[in-house]
């Protein structure tokens, strides 16, 4: 699924090292996406990043929003986690309670109470 911004990922495949291992050389401007999701029966949870390395060093593989998927694919909510940076999600299975993980300051978790979604298509 393609995040909001409609970016096409760019890195080039190297092979590093004596064992002669493939690895993803990103390019300078790769925007990072999708980092991170976490699932209840009814909806996918998609931790959003959305930013470049040169935009905001290394919190670029972090995520602010959350973006909520129905099974189906289709997109019903974005949650906006504020200012900070958080590196992985958690939902409570009745989906009422999100749980961010930030690692700076100091590591945290810190729980957000989600609104009821209502689709209406």
């Amino acid at each position: 699924m393609r995040g909001p911004d409609f970016f096409v990922l760019k890195y080039d495949l190297a092979i590093l090292g004596e064992s002669q291992s493939p690895a993803m050389m990103p390019d300078p401007d790769m925007r990072f996406g999708y980092i991170g999701v976490v699932s209840t029966d009814r909806y996918i949870y998609a931790l959003y990043s959305g930013r470049t390395i040169p935009e905001v060093s290394h919190y670029a593989s972090y995520g602010r929003q959350v973006i909520v998927f129905e099974w189906s694919g289709y997109p019903v909510a974005i949650f906006d986690l504020g200012g900070d940076y958080a590196s992985d999600i958690a939902i409570s299975p009745d989906d009422q309670e999100l749980f961010a993980i930030y690692d700076s300051p100091v590591p945290i978790i810190v729980r957000y109470n989600l609104p009821q979604l209502s689709v209406d298509r």
